[in-house]
């Protein structure tokens, strides 16, 4: 079998560095390789829908999502994409999980950035994620208010609910003080979500540490607080 395979196989060229890190790539191809196993109708279908970076970003979100839920947190027969609303389903001791992955994205970091004109914002969107020397502003509060917003519609009432969040950002959430963290989850859930349908908000993010060659997993879970 070729070197990643599932990962060229997958995606294609862009137009950003994507795709030049064999770090990355030999990590991806293992998440690939799981989905592929799982469900390959949900494979072929991914390959045909990530034609622009904001796509392959919510992708790779998704399928970083299933396989950290497979390998660390042990669970147990997937349902990819089993109805129309939620990305996946999995169980675990015998309680089934109903998950909704949120991937916030730098994009939207730069049209929240109020210091920028839209001139500005579209040539930042059109630069690659990374700058060197330049420094950016962050608000965690954005990427959680816009993932709860947008995932409440997901999911059914009386069953164990996640949002999981995988920000592709410039500054990842776990940078954040945890406490701080929790704090924006709890208000937001409160004002949000009237119905209590979101049960547990989980956070989950990736790194290649400078010097390390090998990709770091960094999770966290912030239980609804009644």
């Amino acid at each position: 079998m070729s070197a990643n395979k599932y990962f060229f196989d997958f995606f294609k060229k862009y137009d950003d560095d994507f795709g030049y890190h064999p770090i990355w790539n030999a990590e991806i191809d293992k998440w690939l390789k799981l989905v592929h196993e799982l469900n390959k109708k949900f494979y072929n279908n991914g390959k045909t829908d990530i034609v622009s970076t904001e796509k392959r970003d919510a992708c790779l979100g998704e399928i970083k999502a299933v396989y950290y839920c497979h390998e660390f947190l042990k669970g147990e027969k997937f349902k990819l994409e089993p109805n129309t609303k939620i990305d996946f389903e999995y169980e675990k001791n015998g309680v089934k999980f109903f998950i909704e992955v949120k991937s916030p994205s730098w994009h939207g970091e730069i049209f929240k950035d109020d210091s920028l004109t839209i001139g500005q914002k579209k040539n930042q969107k059109r630069a690659p994620q990374y700058i060197n020397g330049e420094g950016r502003s962050f608000s965690p509060r954005d990427a959680i208010e816009d993932s709860i917003k947008n995932s409440l519609h997901k999911f059914e009432k009386n069953q164990k609910n996640i949002l999981m969040i995988t920000p592709n950002m410039f500054v990842g959430l776990h940078n954040s003080p945890n406490w701080h963290v929790k704090n924006i989850i709890q208000e937001e859930l409160k004002k949000q979500d009237t119905e209590n349908l979101i049960t547990t908000v989980a956070i989950l993010e990736t790194e290649l540490p400078a010097g390390d060659n090998e990709i770091k997993y960094i999770y966290s879970e912030y239980q609804r607080e009644i």
